[in-house]
């Protein structure tokens, strides 16, 4: 079969706390009308879905048991963020309020 190579676009941390910033500046108005236009504007969920995106093609690999390796450019921002998440959905009991606390 070989190995497959996934590009996931994912940006760096630069842009993604900067997004975060532009969303955390939105949430002390929420009652702006055009609140929701602006979330979609800062782009965050874009990011959180292409986290959670590349999260579920490694649980897709580990649970078919086929290895699997991230690495990003830098190999400090969207490394932790795409293993972390995806070590989360595979481990159940991350996903009970017993294991929340």
């Amino acid at each position: 079969e070989g190995s497959v190579v996934q590009l996931l676009d994912i940006h760096n941390i630069h842009v993604m706390r900067d997004s975060l910033r532009k969303l955390g500046d939105l949430c002390v108005d929420i009652d702006d009308a055009n609140w929701l236009t602006n979330v979609e504007s800062t782009k965050w969920l874009e990011h959180i879905k292409l986290i959670i995106t590349g999260s579920l093609k490694i649980c897709g690999a580990v649970s078919r048991g086929e290895s699997a390796v991230v690495h990003c450019s830098d190999g400090w921002d969207r490394t932790p963020q795409i293993t972390a998440t995806a070590q989360l959905l595979l481990d159940p009991y991350y996903r009970t309020t017993e294991g929340a606390r």
